[in-house]
């Protein structure tokens, strides 16, 4: 690689100036709640209620939408600043093509708030072209590019899924669909009852407690309307809707079903996650794929993330955060077991690992510490080579002075002035990180026993569970759909999603508590988890060691992770092997089913990845929530 150019002050002077992003998103978002806020306030309450001819029209429930998604609109200001400028924008635009006929002549106003929404992220598309075109003109730039040779254990850190990023879409998705779909129902059912309905005048005979409820008799008959939108008082003549089912409601006062529609938008709302989870993704394969322009900076780490200075100190250039692979360097008194599996395994003897696994299990800890003389020099103001610096928001790579490539899971960003002030002066004394071992960064060795199982299965609901976990949890499946059918009528909507995720968990949770730490397959060793779990290839498996209390299987590198192994500790009770408590006799079967793979036969035969599948835990989990939903839509939509 040639050297690549120092960045200079002069050189950045320009790229420097962009707007604050964040700051602008926090206005744009402010924009539309304030206007519903001043069109709540504003609306006069003449008490007359919700006639149908109301709750029915598109302008009027259509405004649960615009609600929903200026409160999005807020969430994303933080989350997703760079879109939250054009959600605001498209708020006020929606607002002001569904507002009512004999209102639109006042949306030209709103209109206006629409554009002055859209210009903070206008400012920021142009930010980032300028920035681009600065970039071009850079030292170095028509320099051949530079790919980042990282480490396959940071590689498949920066290609993993990321769980947590991709449920709250999926929530939010759910939760659109829900609304929507309750909505309908609802909107369907209410149109239906007022086409075949009776229309008379009936009496107020009482009133509940909280006034929000009333007794009504008609045509000889009792019913319950709602009184949430008009005041009634006893003895006060109404009319009514009522049909031989015994459903009513007042004919100037109906139920209004639109607010569900708030949840809706977080339809729109998941696919802008969505999307920009799989652009962060797509940037960073496409720097360690294409690589780019190297220049020469100084880094600084500070609270967490890094400072970027110019080469010659002048000037801060932009904040990295989720630097795959940087971390602490641990002080002596807090070192712990944990702290000692951050290196290859090959360095690792059999005897260590299986101690490691036992004092993983058992929540122990090792007074040993790692040799602090052969960590690397801590980064402070630490000449290091940035490829892919072109603009905000594009993720970046570092190589440090130890050699090591480390890449940024998420784009860079304008420095904060007090933390640039400080450290470009070089007054501060901020946290110092340590590369670690090229080899592991990013990642801890080995996989640990199941987490958060008892320290025995003695107690008798323990056993019971773990003895019927393989086939309970999916005979139970059935049962949830009949006691949500059951449930259903009288279940609110919050009360399904929350109970659907009671079921998922506790589904889940029993299926396993009997699953087995390891399984063999004909073309795999699977070792379990509680969400997925990983099909090594016979192939992939190198050696198995065991003792009384433990099991450790050594694997394979592949082409997106060093080689690891699996450490296998489990509570008194638990099978190592599905009928296997005993580590070495575990070891015995699993060795007797490698010799009998062909897929082992060719232990030089490259090896991509080790793949991962849903676990059975997750699947039950699934069912039962599924058949939760659809027990409830059989049983009559609940009592929305």
């Amino acid at each position: 690689m040639n050297r690549p150019e120092p960045l200079l002050a002069t050189d950045v002077a320009v790229w420097r100036r962009r707007p604050r992003t964040r700051r602008l998103a926090l206005i744009a978002a402010a924009v539309p709640v304030l206007l519903l806020a001043a069109l709540v306030i504003l609306e006069e309450d003449d008490g007359s209620g919700y006639p149908a001819t109301l709750v029915e029209d598109p302008s009027y429930w259509m405004l649960g939408v615009v609600f929903g998604l200026a409160l999005a609109g807020v969430a994303t200001a933080f989350a997703l600043p760079g879109a939250t400028p054009w959600l605001a924008a498209g708020t006020c635009a929606l607002l002001a093509t569904t507002a009512p006929a004999d209102a639109r002549e006042g949306m030209v106003v709103v209109w206006g708030l629409a554009l002055l929404c859209a210009a903070p992220g206008i400012a920021d598309l142009i930010g980032v072209a300028r920035q681009r075109t600065e970039a071009a003109g850079w030292p170095g730039a028509s320099a051949p590019p530079v790919v980042p040779v990282v480490a396959p254990a940071i590689r498949a850190e920066l290609y993993r899924l990321r769980a947590a990023r991709l449920a709250f879409p999926a929530l939010c998705a759910l939760g659109g669909i829900a609304a929507v779909w309750y909505f309908a129902a609802a909107t369907t059912s209410a149109q239906e009852f007022r086409a075949t309905a009776t229309v008379a005048t009936g009496t107020v005979t009482a009133l509940d407690d909280d006034a929000l409820e009333a007794d009504i008799e008609v045509d000889g008959r009792r019913f319950t309307i709602s009184t949430e939108g008009v005041e009634r008082v006893v003895g006060e003549q109404v009319g009514v809707r009522y049909d031989a089912a015994g459903r009513a409601e007042a004919v100037d006062d109906v139920d209004d079903p639109s607010g569900a529609l708030l949840l809706a938008a977080g339809l729109l709302l998941a696919p802008v996650l969505l999307v920009r989870e799989i652009r962060r993704r797509d940037a960073v394969r496409r720097i360690l794929r294409d690589g780019g322009v190297a220049h020469t900076v100084l880094a600084t780490w500070n609270d967490g993330q890094l400072l970027l200075v110019t080469a010659d100190g002048d000037r801060p250039v932009a904040r990295v955060r989720d630097v795959v692979g940087l971390q602490l360097v641990p002080e002596p008194e807090a070192v712990s077991s944990e702290s000692r599996t951050e290196r290859p395994v090959a360095d690792v003897d059999d005897d260590e690992l299986l101690r490691l696994a036992v004092e993983l299990a058992h929540g122990e800890q090792s007074d040993e510490a790692p040799d602090a003389s052969q960590a690397p020099d801590r980064w402070h103001r630490t000449p290091v080579t940035v490829v892919g610096l072109v603009a905000d928001g594009l993720p970046v790579a570092l190589r440090g002075p130890d050699g090591a490539w480390y890449v940024s899971e998420v784009g860079v960003l304008r420095p904060a002035t007090s933390l640039s002030r400080d450290l470009a002066s070089d007054q501060s004394t901020p946290e110092q990180p340590t590369p670690p071992d090229a080899g592991t960064a990013g990642s801890e060795l080995g996989h640990g026993p199941r987490a958060g199982a008892a320290e025995d299965a003695a107690g008798p609901v323990l056993r019971l569970a773990v003895a019927t976990g393989t086939v309970g949890p999916w005979l139970t499946v059935p049962a949830v759909a009949v006691l949500a059918a059951w449930w259903g009528t009288e279940l609110h909507l919050v009360g399904l999603l929350f109970g659907t995720v009671l079921v998922w968990s506790a589904l889940g949770g029993w299926a396993w508590l009997a699953e087995p730490s390891l399984r063999i397959t004909p073309r795999a060793l699977v070792s379990t988890g509680r969400h997925l779990d990983e099909h090594v290839p016979w192939i992939a498996v190198e050696d198995v060691a065991a003792d009384g209390q433990a099991l450790v299987v050594r694997v394979r590198e592949t082409a997106t992770s060093e080689a690891d192994a699996i450490m296998v500790a489990p509570p008194s009770g638990f099978d190592v092997l599905p009928g296997t408590t005993d580590p070495r006799t575990a070891r015995e079967a699993i060795l007797a089913a490698r010799r009998r793979s062909t897929t082992a036969a060719a232990p030089d035969q490259p090896l991509e990845r080790i793949p991962r599948r849903p676990s059975r835990a997750t699947l039950v989990g699934a069912a039962g929530a599924v058949a939760a939903v659809t027990g409830v839509v059989l049983g009559g939509g609940g009592a929305w």
